[in-house]
């Protein structure tokens, strides 16, 4: 499960050689009797109580911030704010109006933007600094950011850390980790900043959306491509894009989220249009994928996700069948995975898209 959460970081280790706070966090979710972690309810088909959903909720969060931090220690149990006679400690103030400024619809979920606030407090200090704030920056836009410093930030994105961090030039996200309830205020406010910020990522530029994406890498076209075989993406990045274009987070695309798919592939490329505008190749893609009620299917996309071997060669079909649409082409038939050696298949796009 750690391996699945980091790709594969400590393939061919074994339990006693992973980080003390890796380790630590298993014991934690172990139950007594057994030893083992329950993740009942994480299957499909099954359906878990309350208990059990916060429950793997947690094991889920802390794992991965485990995973993304190996050998930090071990996450302290949360304190809460200090004691301010009897008054809520006053966080700081959320937008103007009492909530988000922008559209929320189809911006991070707020339990997977608490796991990416998780993640990015590398202090432990419930702060974000400029550079933990690029952290959780890179965290929603596929490391889109990486290696780049504040000031390299578009400035839509610089503009919305500074309105957030009003807490000595740092962002509170206390309330966003395990165990931490916050205050209604403070709830508010963790609400606008996943909203905002992922608004922003997603909209990258100096004021309003461009249809640039961020830093300057070179645009699909530009990358050489073998004559003799179709285009094909970097199995990370593609299934990084797939799972980021979720909006409902229900491991299918719908054509609105397909369109999504296609801009976080080609940075934005198809930005101003809609899908029913898109090339016939391009349509008739999505048409030939999704064999799931008109959707695509995309379980094993994300993190933590295992899927069978046939889903494995579905989600490689997806990435080479969209490239090829994206290049002109046909695409191959449904449920089919591609044919020949898969490693012949030449990767036209860096990962650190």
């Amino acid at each position: 499960f750690v391996n699945r959460l980091s790709s594969n970081q400590f393939a061919g280790s074994t339990f006693d050689s992973l980080p003390g706070n890796i380790q630590a966090n298993y014991q934690k979710f172990a139950t007594a009797e057994r030893g083992q972690v329950d993740v009942f309810g994480a299957k499909p088909g099954q359906t878990a109580d309350a208990n059990q959903d916060q429950f793997i909720d947690d094991f889920c969060c802390e794992t991965d911030l485990a995973a993304s931090n190996p050998g930090a220690p071990a996450e302290p149990t949360p304190t809460p704010p200090p004691d301010t006679g009897g008054n809520e400690p006053t966080p700081a103030e959320p937008p103007a109006g009492g909530g988000p400024s922008v559209d929320c619809t189809g911006t991070i979920p707020r339990t997977q933007c608490n796991t990416a606030l998780s993640i990015s407090d590398l202090s432990r200090d419930n702060l974000l600094d400029e550079s933990e704030y690029i952290r959780f920056v890179n965290r929603l836009a596929s490391n889109a950011y990486a290696g780049d410093g504040f000031d390299g930030l578009p400035g839509n994105i610089q503009s919305n850390f500074n309105k957030f961090a009003t807490s000595g030039g740092q962002i509170d996200i206390f309330g966003s980790k395990p165990g931490q309830t916050a205050t209604a205020v403070q709830d508010e406010l963790l609400n606008a900043l996943c909203c905002e910020t992922d608004f922003a990522v997603q909209n990258p530029g100096d004021t309003a959306p461009t249809g640039t994406g961020p830093s300057d890498a070179p645009a699909p076209s530009e990358t050489p491509i073998i004559d003799s075989l179709p285009p094909t993406f970097v199995n990370a990045f593609c299934r990084t894009s797939m799972a980021s274009s979720d909006f409902n987070r229900d491991d299918l695309l719908n054509d609105e989220e397909y369109f999504r798919f296609l801009n976080r592939l080609t940075r934005n490329q198809f930005t101003g249009s809609s899908f029913e505008e898109l090339d016939a190749a391009l349509k008739a893609n999505f048409d030939k994928l999704a064999v799931s009620d008109g959707e695509i299917d995309i379980f094993g996309s994300k993190p933590g996700q295992t899927a069978s071997g046939e889903q494995e060669a579905f989600l490689d079909q997806i990435c080479l069948d969209t490239a090829i649409a994206l290049d002109g082409g046909a695409a191959g038939e449904p449920g089919s995975p591609p044919s020949g050696a898969q490693p012949t298949m030449p990767p036209t796009f860096a990962e650190s898209l």
